[in-house]
């Protein structure tokens, strides 16, 4: 429990650093905001369907269910508690997408008909050092720091907990097995991160491609979770009304569409 707290307000810090150094930037910067509001209308740009599906992977990461209900599991004990669970929910979910639009909006005033190519991360913010001046290497820094920290501890926290979960493992967190998955992740990263260097591949091509994974598992989770919410034997009086299923469902033919089209398109190149 002092374990699991502990995590928590970390990672409510880190977030915390995000928001600051990526808001502070968006303000500074001072975007069109006509523009924004231009962009929220979709539209997919000629082979763009990969990026999309690799921004739904991001925004909307698979193992996020398995984290947050183990999460809301460890922090809430009783159906009484549904109304902060949701509270705490909407915040989060608010709170996450402030930050990718405002990471999103950067970016774009940062590249957008200026015909330069992302490489890396510190290209963004040398694109905005004329804007930002001193304050560039510190935001970006910061933002950058706090967004690795936070995806390398959740990412290694997900998959013990859906491993525990599905294998059955008792003993929650403090369990050997719990701890080895948790481990064994993150070694998994760090031989990938050694890999890129030793090869000099393009990071952005892996964060890619991983997102794009992520959008390819995503209708995956969802379907099983939707059946699992169905379920009346385990969530009782909590099961899913005609219009979670059809929202729902939508978003997991939406997202199914996504990848069967990129994997369409793979095969037809």
């Amino acid at each position: 429990r002092g374990k699991y707290k502990l995590v928590e307000k970390f990672l409510i810090f880190l977030v915390f650093l995000m928001s600051i150094s990526f808001l502070t930037t968006l303000v500074i910067i001072k975007p069109n905001f006509l523009l924004i509001l231009k962009g929220t209308i979709p539209s997919f740009p000629k082979n763009s369907l990969y990026l999309v599906l690799a921004l739904v992977g991001t925004t909307v990461v698979p193992y996020n269910l398995f984290l947050h209900s183990s999460a809301v599991k460890e922090k809430w004990k009783s159906i009484a508690h549904l109304k902060e669970v949701k509270k705490d929910l909407l915040l989060s979910i608010t709170l996450g997408g402030i930050i990718s639009a405002s990471i999103v909006i950067t970016s774009a005033v940062a590249f957008y008909g200026k015909g330069v190519s992302l490489e890396s991360g510190i290209q963004l913010g040398q694109q905005l050092k004329p804007l930002l001046g001193s304050f560039t290497n510190f935001l970006f820094g910061l933002g950058f720091f706090a967004a690795g920290m936070s995806s390398a501890l959740t990412a290694p926290y997900a998959a013990a907990f859906a491993s525990s979960g599905v294998l059955g493992w008792k003993g929650g967190h403090n369990s050997k097995g719990f701890k080895g998955i948790w481990l064994g992740v993150i070694v998994a990263g760090l031989i990938i991160a050694y890999l890129r260097a030793a090869f000099n591949i393009n990071p952005l091509s892996i964060i890619i491609f991983a997102q794009v994974a992520n959008g390819f598992i995503l209708p995956v989770a969802s379907i099983f979770l939707l059946f699992v919410l169905n379920n009346r034997q385990k969530m009782g009086k909590l099961v899913n009304n005609i219009k979670q299923n059809i929202l729902g469902s939508l978003i997991i033919l939406i997202v199914s569409f996504l990848g069967l089209w990129n994997i369409i398109k793979l095969f037809l190149k």
